[in-house]
């Protein structure tokens, strides 16, 4: 069963395409020029978004924020123990 694709919440195109991150190797440097993938770099975050819109250069579709994951404010910080 083929997933359907996701609109660009920018601009409403279907011409979307995954982002694939880390060093690209032969095969991906091919689907890239093929227009098959985009190529979103060596360094990988929590939430890089995983889809790129080929029509308006729109990244999105970023994974949820993990309550692990989120930055601390600063008045939440506890002081240290001693």
């Amino acid at each position: 069963m083929k997933m359907k694709k996701k609109a660009c919440p920018k601009c409403g195109s279907l011409d979307v395409v995954p982002i694939e991150y880390g060093y690209p190797g032969p095969e991906m440097i091919d689907a890239a020029e093929k227009g098959l993938i985009e190529l979103g770099g060596c360094c990988v975050g929590g939430d890089d978004p995983r889809k790129h819109c080929k029509a308006c250069g729109e990244d999105f579709d970023r994974p949820p924020l993990r309550r692990d994951r989120m930055p601390v404010e600063h008045s939440q910080k506890r002081a240290p123990r001693r």
